[in-house]
């Protein structure tokens, strides 16, 4: 999930805190739905460059834990 947030008040810093510490791990623990992040994004002049580096570290994340997993099965 992005959120890309314009100001940064109180209420979305409650959200953002939710999102990461509460919704995804709470998503992703049945491990029935894929795998969920959460990512905010600010600076709306750097979102691209920003939103790209996210994805990459989740994939990079993604296929590490199914390298490993492989890897595990096939010992």
């Amino acid at each position: 999930m992005v959120e890309r947030e314009g100001s940064r008040g109180e209420d979305a810093k409650v959200k953002t805190s939710t999102m990461e510490t509460s919704w995804a791990p709470g998503v992703n623990r049945p491990g029935s739905s894929g795998g969920w992040a959460f990512a905010e994004f600010t600076e709306v002049h750097e979102l691209q460059d920003d939103l790209e580096a996210e994805i990459t570290a989740h994939l990079d994340e993604a296929v590490a834990t199914a390298t490993r997993e492989t890897a595990g099965a096939a010992i």
